[in-house]
Formats: structure tokens, sequence, C-alpha cells
């Protein structure tokens, strides 16, 4: 019994590890392929860019960011390099950079033209990038959000998957018209994003600043609902995640679920507060 007790309590521990562990993140130093005879750009600038890029990144809670020796070693990988056209009176300098897995895979690049080093957009590069690196695992899985009512709770269970897909394993929708109530339990499937979620966003709620983890989008398509929520569309839902990431609330809206119409009381429902089931 003891035995089984401490292979049990190991197993929790490192399926919660796992749930919050995210992907590493190597930046290789960005280099010159070719020297110009004017030395513009040169390895100084190459530096400056790859200082930048890693500046950027480090600020990502998301990620885990490897450089130096290290940065081969990512899951995910990113390269560059700095060259230049034209004379010294009237050049262009080129950036070139890609980001690939660690089978060698280009997923993506980034390809910017400017007449200066200064004017080169580190960020627009990091911003492109990092959404190739996929969610973090302790987005993924099934949340439960619950809405009592005098009728009795009504439930929300959502399914967020890797492929960037969602499904809604119930879907509660609820209308009381004056003495009259209505319980539908939907179900359904649709599309997910989270925007942002790498660097952090904020959201005026309330006249209170909040620094949310992510932008949340859904679109929903619903069945065996009422029809007023047969389609759930939603574009830029502020999202916060507790410490231990088991539970989230969606800050300055929610998931429309529901209405209720009185002499004394016009009142909507939504689903804001999730914890994780599994």
């Amino acid at each position: 019994m003891k035995k089984l007790l401490f292979v049990c309590f190991f197993s929790f521990i490192a399926i919660s590890v796992f749930a919050q562990r995210v992907y590493s993140v190597g930046v290789l130093p960005f280099v010159i392929p070719v020297e110009t005879s004017e030395g513009i750009p040169g390895e100084g600038d190459a530096a400056e860019i790859t200082n930048q890029v890693i500046a950027r990144l480090s600020q990502c809670s998301t990620i885990n960011l490897l450089q130096g020796e290290a940065a081969e070693r990512g899951e995910y990988i990113i390269s560059g390099n700095l060259s230049s056209q034209g004379d010294a009176q009237n050049s262009q300098i080129i950036l070139g950079a890609a980001i690939r897995d660690a089978s060698g895979r280009i997923l993506n690049t980034y390809r910017e033209e400017v007449p200066s080093i200064d004017r080169i957009s580190v960020n627009a590069l990091c911003t492109r990038f990092i959404n190739y690196v996929p969610y973090p695992p302790y987005y993924l899985g099934k949340w439960q959000s619950t809405i009592d009512t005098v009728e009795g709770p009504v439930t929300c269970i959502l399914e967020f998957l890797s492929n960037r897909t969602v499904r809604a394993i119930r879907y509660d929708t609820w209308e009381k018209r004056y003495t009259d109530t209505l319980i539908y339990h939907a179900f359904g499937a649709g599309s997910l994003t989270f925007t942002g979620y790498h660097f952090g966003l904020n959201y005026n709620v309330g006249g209170r600043q909040i620094l949310a983890d992510a932008t949340f989008g859904i679109s929903l398509t619903l069945e065996e609902g009422l029809a007023p929520y047969e389609n759930i569309s939603i574009n830029s839902l502020g999202l916060l995640f507790n410490e231990s990431k088991d539970n989230f609330e969606l800050v300055d809206g929610g998931l429309l679920c529901g209405s209720s119409i009185s002499d004394t009381e016009n009142l909507t429902l939504k689903y804001t507060r999730f914890i994780k089931i599994q």
C-alpha cells in the first residue's frame, strides 16, 4: 500500500510539472555572411540585434529562453543574418531571420530592408516568430465554469486542444422570462485563439489596469441550445491565470449563457471563471 501511494504521489508530481512546463526557445548569434568593404553592417551590429532579440524574448513568461552554447538545444531555434546592398551613399540594411524546430524544419522566415540598423523592428520579428511556439501545456485540457442560479447550476465544460480547436463538451444555456425558466444542455465545437500570451497585455477593467496573460478568442457552434446561443463568437477577452495555472478568469467579459427578464431585473449571465478538471 505504501509503495502504491509512493508511486501515485510521484506520478502526480510528474503530471503537475508537465502541465506547467514551457517550451524552450534558443537564440543563435546573428551573423554577417559577407563583409562589405565599408564594414556596414559589422559584427557589432549583428551582436546588437542578437542582444535586442534576447532582451525582447526574455520578457516572455511562457518560454524557457536559451542563448549562447545552449541555444542549439532549444525545441525552437531563432537564427538570422545582416547584410547590405547598394553603395555607401545609398545602401540598405537587410535582415534575414528564421525560426525552426529541433528537427531543422523551417517554420517561418522574416525579411526586412531598412536604411539603417536602428530602423530594424526587433519587436515585429519576435512577435511573428513567437506565435509559432505552441501554447503552453497548461492552457490545454478540460476547463469548467459553473454559475449558481435559483433554479440550479448551469455549467460550461470546454476542452482546449493543441490544434487550436475547442470542444464544448457541455454548454448550458439558460433563459428566464418572469416565472418561466428554460435550461438547455448544448454541446458543440469551434476554433480557439490565444494571442499576446507570450508577452502579456494590459486591460482597463473598471478603471483598474490589469496585466492579462493573453487575449482569448473563441468561436463556437452549439447544438441543442437555446436559439440566441447557437453561435458564440468572442474575439478579445482578457485571460488571467492564477499562480498555479489551474484556473483562469476572463477579466473583461465572458461567454454568454443566458438572460433573466422580470419586472424588477434584466440580467445577463456569462461564464467568466474556469477551473481545470482534466
